[in-house]
């Protein structure tokens, strides 16, 4: 998806995001030099169908300010969330998101891929919406620091 921002300000709003959600899930604030690869906190997710589960979530890989990739273990597997950074031009930017999936059961896996399938639209909609929210966000924060 294409966004009118600098790599830096998306990857620095990918960081206060992560400490927001590790303070959440925590109740602990994380310093920025805690936010490394190989960091990992439990949190609560929801499943696409509203479950609860516990998850250990462990920054896999932090490349400022092109690459964030998240590990989430739960019971059933690992899910990984990549996102990737590339510099269009001097205002705008390419991001990608990803998400794998390796379950730790072969039955994991092909309902994995079985409701993925069924929530493509919806899944890829709701990552859509976060990065256009992200990239308004990232505006609207550039035209307040220019009106004070």
């Amino acid at each position: 998806m294409n966004l009118e921002a600098k790599p830096e300000e998306m990857f620095d709003l990918f960081m206060e995001s992560l400490k927001f959600d590790i303070e959440a899930a925590t109740d602990k604030k994380p310093r920025n030099q805690d936010l490394k690869a190989g960091f990992s906190y439990e949190k609560m997710l929801t499943s696409r169908l509203g479950k609860p589960s516990a998850a250990k979530a462990t920054i896999s890989k932090l490349e400022a300010p092109y690459v964030y990739e998240m590990k989430y273990e739960n019971f059933r597997g690992i899910n990984i969330a990549i996102y990737h950074i590339e510099k269009v031009d001097e205002d705008n930017i390419e991001v990608s998101y990803e998400e794998v999936y390796e379950g730790h059961k072969k039955m994991d896996n092909i309902n994995f891929k079985v409701m993925s399938w069924i929530f493509k639209r919806s899944s890829a909609k709701r990552a859509r919406l976060l990065l256009e929210a992200m990239g308004q966000h990232i505006l609207d924060n550039r035209d307040n620091a220019t009106k004070e």
